[in-house]
């Protein structure tokens, strides 16, 4: 099978299991007693052709502008007629041109173009295809008016009295059969899926947008002082990964803006995150003097910078374990727990599982390809469980390395579907080591509470593992939350 054979085939059977979901939860918003868009057809016009005329009449605006994203209808019958109601995404009022409705559906010779809002009756329309005529109803200055009908004066422009009186058919009816509509799918993942209709060539995935250009560390500073607070808390580490990313070069300089009198807080906090991305040896004695903070964010920032550094830290903790500073000698000592007492083996276990975790495995989690999934791609359902399958296959330490992928991602979040932290950690449950990945994430990369979506907020990630994993989370807490780098 061809690879467009493939992609049909595939748009084909989610069309499928649309229609199925379809059936059990009805028209939906788009189509009901209030408002809709509709086909009538005369029943001696095969049901199929009917359909097949309904995507002509949407192929202009897919084949120009990838639109519809779909196109679904639910098929009624009334005595002598097709009901053939249809509802879009986008809606179909975005890319319905007006120049389209005055144009027969493909080879019908008759059939009545319907258009119903009770919200907005001035813009009721009935467009009617009649051998010669067309008659539209709508609003003052959307009239043709028909010689044959014109001594009707339209019926003071009641689109719904003149349909009635051509057709037989009327408002009340047409909303009497909505509920035994039968859904079908016309267009789905922009490929026209209606079995026996050619498709369009439509690419398995939409574009994927050019990933945003980096700023100068200069404008990352000054971007991150100015920003929205709530909007920095979710950006943070990825602004403290992407200055990281330009190398040790820069260990310097980020030294230097922490020891500057009156250091910004935001830009502190960021720089303070990159060194422990950096791991210079030469930065521990910095970061520990920043454990001493009247501050409780700063003073969290340099812990888990210093947790990052994990061993280069030793002597510069040893040192501040004996700190006359009871916030200096509380936080070494806590990280020194960390770095030699037996209790934190499986929190020492767990660095190593995520350090050692297959590299091929990372970089396909970090692609384009799984790292934000469009529901829109026709091949998206693939894509969702291999993200699954790899991280069930690495286990709690890839998942502590996907977690940090997340929070470290610069910018903001790319549309499509994110893994969320939740399933992140749902989805290595069965690991011995899984009650461990959040307590790890917090102890190097400690993050406040947050009420927006795709934003890791502390508060409910820490009720959810509590939920998932019990007593091993609540002990693994406990042990982190001694060391000081959250609260």
């Amino acid at each position: 099978m061809d690879a467009e054979a493939t992609y049909r085939e595939r748009a084909r059977e989610q069309a499928d299991l649309f229609e199925a979901k379809l059936a059990g939860s009805g028209p939906g918003s788009q189509t009901s007693a209030g408002r809709f868009d509709a086909l009538l057809v005369r029943s001696d016009t095969p049901i199929e052709k009917v359909l097949a005329a309904l995507i002509d009449f949407a192929r202009p605006a897919l084949d120009h502008a990838e639109l519809p994203d779909e196109l679904w209808s639910w098929v009624a019958e009334i005595p002598g007629w097709h009901v053939v109601f249809y509802g879009g995404s986008p809606g179909s009022r975005e890319w319905i041109e007006g120049e389209h409705l005055v144009e027969p559906f493909g080879d019908l010779t008759s059939y009545v173009h319907i258009e119903h809002d009770q919200k907005r009756p001035a813009f009721d329309r009935v467009l009617m295809v009649q051998e010669d005529f067309r008659v539209i109803c709508s609003d003052e200055n959307d009239f043709e008016r028909a010689p044959e009908v014109a001594a009707r004066q339209l019926h003071r422009r009641d689109p719904w009295r003149l349909l009635e009186e051509l057709t037989g058919v009327g408002l009340l009816a047409l909303r009497a059969v909505i509920a035994s509509a039968k859904p079908v799918y016309l267009i789905c993942r922009h490929c026209i899926v209606l079995r026996g209709v050619e498709p369009n060539r439509i690419a398995v995935r939409r574009p994927v947008p050019p990933a945003p250009a980096i700023p100068e560390i200069e404008q990352l500073f000054e971007q991150a002082e100015s920003g929205w607070s709530a909007e920095i808390e979710g950006q943070l580490f990825g602004y403290a990964r992407a200055i990281a990313d330009r190398g040790l070069d820069l260990v310097p300089r980020l030294l230097s803006m922490l020891r500057q009198k009156n250091p910004r807080p935001r830009s502190s906090r960021i720089a303070l995150s990159a060194l422990g991305m950096l791991r210079p040896e030469e930065a521990a004695q910095e970061l520990v003097s920043w454990t001493g903070k009247s501050s409780a964010v700063l003073r969290s920032a340099a812990i888990g910078a210093l947790a990052m550094l994990q061993q280069p830290a030793r002597p510069a903790l040893s040192e501040g374990a004996k700190s006359r500073k009871a916030a200096v000698k509380s936080a070494c000592q806590g990280l020194l727990r960390v770095l030699d007492d037996p209790r934190f083996k499986a929190l020492r276990d767990l660095r190593v599982a995520r350090e050692s975790a297959p590299t091929a495995s990372k970089l396909r989690l970090a692609s384009a390809d799984l790292f934000s999934i469009l529901a829109t791609d026709l091949d998206y359902q693939p894509r969702l469980e291999e993200r699954a399958r790899l991280i069930r296959e690495g286990g709690a330490g890839l998942a502590a390395h996907v977690f940090a992928l997340r929070l470290t991602h610069f910018g903001r979040n790319p549309n499509g579907m994110l893994l969320s932290y939740e399933e992140l950690l749902d989805l290595v449950a069965d690991d011995p080591a899984a009650p461990w990945v959040l307590p790890l994430v917090l102890l190097e990369m400690p993050f406040g509470d947050s009420m927006f979506h795709n934003v890791a907020s502390q508060k409910a990630l820490v009720i959810h593992a509590k939920k998932r994993f019990g007593a091993p989370f609540n002990t693994a807490l406990r042990l982190v939350r001694a060391v000081g780098a959250i609260e």
